[in-house]
């Protein structure tokens, strides 16, 4: 799972399209947004993963708590396992 950006997140609309740049069909590049500071503060906050989208923030803390801790759990066993196997 990976996080979505933010126009799959429909928070914003492009401007610019990677497909028409690649195939030379878009003339100027430019774009205007009303997206604020806060509003990619927010979005920064909330993670951009699927599961989490619209969930009230109690929810998004608790479940990116876990997550992070899942993730320093099983890093610290994969890096003291290779500790081990590197000292003998």
């Amino acid at each position: 799972m990976r996080p979505m950006t933010l126009h799959e997140r429909q928070l914003v609309k492009p401007t610019v399209r990677l497909a028409r740049l690649v195939a030379g069909q878009q003339d100027e590049i430019s774009g205007v947004t009303e997206f604020l500071a806060s509003d990619y503060f927010s979005a920064i906050e909330t993670s951009g993963f699927p599961a989490l989208q619209g969930q009230p923030a109690r929810l998004i803390r608790s479940q990116l708590d876990a997550y992070l801790q899942r993730i320093v759990s099983c890093g610290c066993e994969i890096n003291f396992r290779v500790r081990l196997s590197i000292s003998w």
